[in-house]
């Protein structure tokens, strides 16, 4: 598939109407999880965005990857990667196979984004852009590899 499809079929998808008659707040699209409207105009981007990390993380290219994340990095909700050094110490843990497969089995055209970003897979990696870097990056990585002594706190 193309992207100008996928962008407008994501486009199309999120211009669902409720039987309210009401714009919903998000739409349903044929992947099955739901976009918020607000994030339609970026999804192009964020797919871009995701295609190359994922040829990155096929590649086991960690440099790469790690010019791809925003430091610090949260894994887990509760403990950050300082730096890129750090995170190159601990790629393993960090992107561990349970993320590296579902980056691998992502579909691009089904990435789930709200207010808190873009997601792949169940929320194993959440990427965004901010208001001082306009690119993308990866902001949060949920894995099953993390352990509390690997920062020690």
């Amino acid at each position: 598939m193309n992207r100008a499809l996928i962008a407008a079929v994501f486009a199309l998808s999120a211009m669902a109407v409720h039987g309210t008659g009401q714009s919903a707040a998000t739409s349903k699209s044929a992947c099955g999880s739901e976009t918020a409207e607000s994030r339609v105009k970026d999804a192009p981007n964020a797919m871009t965005f995701f295609e190359k990390l994922r040829k990155v993380v096929e590649r086991n290219d960690r440099n790469a990857v790690a010019e791809m994340v925003h430091f610090p990095l949260r894994v887990n909700g509760k403990y950050r990667v300082a730096n890129r050094k750090e995170f190159l110490r601990m790629y393993d843990r960090v992107f561990d196979a349970k993320v590296r497969q579902a980056i691998k089995q992502q579909r691009t055209e089904c990435i789930f984004g709200n207010w808190q970003g873009f997601m792949a897979g169940n929320g194993d990696v959440w990427f965004e852009y901010t208001l001082k870097d306009p690119n993308f990056k990866v902001i949060a990585v949920n894995n099953d590899s993390w352990r509390a002594s690997a920062i020690g706190n």
